[in-house]
């Protein structure tokens, strides 16, 4: 047994037929399973006895017939007896019914190739469209320019092509079919209403949709809904960044991702391609490498055909930043971003976009925990209600108001930096293992509570940074208790959207003499750096990631 990639990505366990030997060319046939050999090239002789389905059988006929019409000449030119005229008179009626019966047979031939002909116009070809799913009700334009709603196979995913009964208007999966691009679809989509299906597509068959940024505008939303009653459907994305060969390399986030995995694995959530993705720029496979493109993917993927009852969690871990906010939207002038490995090309993600892809989306009574263990990622969400003084909610002066339960722990102020540190040896980051260790010690704990248990921890191996809390909806986190999966609210805002009561004015950034920052200078980013103290900060940088001194202290703070 050996498996092999399909040009889709997907992989295949086939099983080598007996006789094939090293370099034998084999043709797979994705769509029955079947394994053959590649037949040898044919010679002139075979290729024009292959022209059409009934060739050969007229062309033995007439051999035949030329054959006994010279048996029978010869026969009665050498006055035969009339006992052997007798005999060849009966093999020739014999010679007659076998004509007789090959061309019945070549007109059946004919007769079903043609049919598989009609069969052949009576299908068409179609490809799922970006952004819908299994079980969801399509409209399609047919060649004849009518209508046509179906329902789409509970396995199909966004790209995936399909054979269509025209006759039955029921659509049939060709698994392990290559997946086309949107500019591929055959015909027009006129309308692709919601409906339930299994949205759990397996990462390596999804395909993102582009990115279309959300504009300003409030629209009523329903509150005082009951909770949602829970679904049992859980998905994760966890992402974690080294940076290898940068000027700002870190040691512990692929770290942080590997302790992450195991502690949502022993809170229910199950690693499979259906429910978890893990990125991370150690990877040899594209597809699971931290690019830009892919964590964009990566969070559309998470939300794709939400519903009230679910359980989604997002985790990154790796260098933040900050940008101009020329909008004016943001309080402080800037938005706050992840660097993808790739940022120096394709650039940064900023906290308007991940609202976009993941916030905005979720329906009311899906919960979402995001954990960002990274730079200024205290309001990394944009997510409108922020826990200030261990004591009250502060709502943004432009909020973004959102549907979904929306909870965000950021290791650290917009404005602060995020340690990395060293526990048992081995590197990671000192807000992903305090979110650990906080929450193994108590399960059963408050909100409030929780990111007390977690700034303490942090404060006691000298990290500087206040961990912080901010929420897409107002609730008391004196008195609600924390869960990754079973507590579920659903939307208390009457309205949702992004709203925007004043401006303020764009700023730069100011990184100081941090490594991050004069990463970003040297990318062509537009900051703020001290100059003289840039080569000073690598050094010092490098010896204390390469097993210099001082784990513990703050001098790890310089890290984005």
């Amino acid at each position: 047994r050996i498996i092999i990639r399909g040009a889709d990505g997907a992989q295949y366990k086939i099983r080598v037929p007996s006789g094939a030997k090293e370099g034998t060319d084999l043709i797979f046939d994705v769509d029955t399973g079947k394994i053959s050999f590649r037949r040898k090239n044919r010679s002139n002789n075979d290729r024009n006895n292959k022209r059409s389905p009934g060739s050969n059988h007229r062309n033995q006929n007439r051999d035949r017939s030329r054959e006994n019409h010279s048996r029978q000449n010869r026969n009665y030119g050498n006055g035969s007896s009339q006992g052997s005229s007798g005999n060849d008179s009966r093999q020739n009626k014999r010679n007659h019914n076998n004509n007789h019966n090959h061309n019945n047979q070549s007109r059946s031939h004919n007769q079903n190739h043609n049919r598989r002909r009609e069969i052949d116009n009576e299908t068409v070809q179609i490809t799922v469209p970006p952004g819908c799913k299994g079980g969801q009700q399509i409209r399609l334009r047919m060649p004849a320019g009518n209508l046509v709603d179906i329902i789409l196979p509970n396995s199909a995913y966004p790209g995936q092509k399909l054979s269509l009964d025209v006759r039955t208007n029921k659509p049939v999966a060709r698994h392990g079919s290559p997946a086309l691009s949107s500019d591929s679809i055959p015909y027009a989509l006129e309308t692709a209403p919601q409906g339930k299906g299994d949205s759990s597509v397996p990462w390596q068959y999804f395909r993102g949709r582009p990115y279309i940024p959300v504009g300003l505008g409030l629209r009523p939303a329903l509150t005082g809904q009951p909770p949602p009653k829970r679904t049992g459907r859980k998905r994760a994305v966890l992402i974690g960044l080294n940076y290898p060969g940068s000027r700002a390399p870190l040691k512990g986030c692929i770290n942080d991702v590997m302790k992450m995995k195991g502690f949502l694995q022993r809170h229910g959530y199950v690693d499979s391609p259906e429910s978890m993705l893990t990125l991370t720029d150690d990877q040899r496979d594209p597809i699971y490498l931290p690019s830009r493109q892919n964590i964009i993917n990566a969070m559309q993927w998470l939300v794709e055909g939400a519903e009230p009852g679910d359980s989604l969690f997002f985790h990154f871990s790796g260098h933040g930043a900050q940008e101009t906010d020329n909008s004016g939207h943001e309080e402080d002038g800037l938005n706050e971003t992840i660097l993808p490995m790739d940022f120096s090309k394709a650039g940064m993600i900023n906290d308007d976009v991940m609202w976009d892809l993941m916030i905005n989306p979720l329906p009311s009574g899906c919960r979402l925990v995001a954990l960002f263990d990274c730079c200024h990622s205290g309001t990394g969400l944009d997510l409108s209600f922020t826990w200030k003084d261990h004591n009250n909610w502060y709502q943004s002066p432009n909020p973004s108001f959102a549907e979904g339960d929306v909870i965000l722990f950021a290791g650290c102020d917009d404005h602060q930096t995020s340690a990395d540190a060293y526990e048992h040896f081995k590197a990671g980051g000192a807000m992903t293992t305090a979110f650990i260790d906080s929450f193994e010690a108590n399960p059963q704990i408050t909100y409030a509570n929780f990111i007390a248990q977690i700034h303490q921890r942090l404060r006691a191996k000298r990290h500087t940074q206040i961990p912080q809390l901010s929420s897409s909806q107002r609730f008391d986190p004196q008195t609600r208790y924390f869960n990754l999966h079973d507590d579920f609210h659903s939307n208390q805002n009457p309205e949702v959207g992004k709203l925007v009561t004043q401006k303020f004015k764009p700023q730069k950034p100011n990184f100081g003499n941090s490594p991050v920052g004069s990463m970003l200078l040297a990318a062509g980013f537009a900051v703020f750096v001290a100059p003289t103290l840039i080569d000073t900060a690598v050094d010092v940088g490098a010896g204390l990631f390469d097993g210099g001194g001082l784990f513990d202290g703050g001098l790890f703070d310089l890290f984005g």
